[in-house]
């Protein structure tokens, strides 16, 4: 799904609360403009704290790179909107599925049916477990920044990645980074 898409789904729930930090908002408020069309009104972010962003806002927010540890907290804020769209969909309901998967649908490319998207989406939302277990691979300690050509790269010990990957999934080995 491309950006407008992804706006369009985050709207469909009616936005995501997002705690945002001072030096995010001007970065915020320039990829809000990059994001826009001709025509589009714009609602910049005014003030930090714990606010419900909409989509175009939520995917400009997850876009940030240039505050705090750059692409790294960028993997963070990416994460903090899916979790919270995940804690708005356990809000709501399996009940909110059938209408949300008819919003959201012909903004996402899948090879699964609506049916199959139907049936694993209500077993997530029904599930007894509430907790989204969470990592970010690779870790600190198998990766390392770098810029090469005045293009900024993660350089990945894949054999290393691969293996606390692995743990993680099927080991139930969290990450220690």
């Amino acid at each position: 799904m491309d950006f407008l898409n992804a706006a369009r789904i985050v709207d469909a729930l009616g936005g995501v609360a997002i705690s945002l930090k001072s030096e995010e908002l001007p970065f915020l408020n320039n990829y809000l403009k990059e994001i826009s069309f001709a025509g589009d009104v714009l609602v910049p972010v005014t003030k930090p704290g714990l606010q419900t962003l909409t989509g175009r806002q939520a995917v400009a927010y997850t876009r940030i790179r240039d505050a705090g540890r750059g692409d790294y907290e960028r993997t963070d804020r990416q994460k903090a909107v899916m979790v919270s769209l995940f804690s708005k969909m356990q809000g709501a309901g399996v009940d909110i599925l059938p209408a949300f998967l008819s919003e959201i649908l012909p903004n996402v490319e899948t090879s699964l049916n609506q049916m199959m998207l139907y049936t694993i989406g209500s077993n997530i939302l029904s599930s007894k477990s509430k907790i989204i277990e969470q990592g970010r691979f690779p870790l600190d300690s198998a990766s390392k920044g770098e810029r090469i050509d005045n293009v900024w790269y993660l350089k990945t010990d894949l054999k290393a990645t691969t293996a606390s990957l692995y743990n993680f999934i099927y080991k139930d080995i969290k990450p220690l980074e």
